[in-house]
Order: structure tokens, then C-alpha cells, then sequence
């Protein structure tokens, strides 16, 4: 008999993969590297993820333990983002700093006209 999780923690893993490598491939740094390495990165994930569904399949009681835990932390941060992104931080944060470099320049003013 085919139980549920059997089918459900390989499609969540699967999809989840389907993200994390183009994720980094499609970086700048990943681009400057060699054809070989990007094949071992797809590599590594493809066999970690392989590694986490033989995992989930032996150790169930684990498994559902760490999701569980990586739920919480997941919404512990997505709860925090969303309050600050509400306070605009981020759009603060993201402006350039004012260096010498990107002021104006100023006038020189005579104090004794």
C-alpha cells in the first residue's frame, strides 16, 4: 500500500529543487564559472535532495521534526520582514550613502565681498 507521504515529501523536495538551482545559476558569479562547476552545483543539490527524501523515508518522526522547526523559523522571518518592510527600513537602507564622491559640488562663497 502506497501511504501519502511516500508520494508527498518527494514532490515538496522536487519542488523546492526546481527553484534552488536556477535560484543559483542564474547569478552573475555563477555565469563566470566554468561549465563543470555549475554541473557540480546542480550535482550537489540534486543529491542532497535525494539524500533529504531517503532521510524523510527513514527517519519519519525526525523529519517531521525539522520541517516543522524550519516552518517556524520560515514564518518567524517572514512575520519580521513583513513588519519591516511596513516601516520602509528597507527602502531607507537601499538609498546610496552620501561619500565625497556622489555630493555635489559646493560653491565657494566669499565672506568679504
Amino acid at each position: 500500500m502506497l501511504d501519502a507521504s511516500q508520494i508527498t515529501i518527494p514532490a515538496i523536495v522536487g519542488a523546492i529543487v526546481t527553484f534552488i538551482i536556477p535560484l543559483f545559476l542564474n547569478r552573475p558569479w555563477a555565469q563566470r564559472l566554468p561549465r563543470g562547476a555549475r554541473f557540480a552545483i546542480v550535482v550537489a543539490i540534486t543529491l542532497g535532495s535525494a539524500g533529504a527524501v531517503i532521510f524523510a523515508w527513514l527517519k519519519p518522526d525526525t523529519w517531521e521534526t525539522v520541517t516543522a522547526g524550519l516552518a517556524a523559523a520560515f514564518a518567524v522571518g517572514q512575520a519580521i520582514y513583513n513588519m519591516l518592510k511596513s516601516t520602509g527600513i528597507f527602502d531607507w537602507l537601499g538609498q546610496p550613502s552620501p561619500t565625497p564622491e556622489l555630493q555635489p559640488p559646493q560653491r565657494a562663497e566669499a565672506d568679504n565681498a
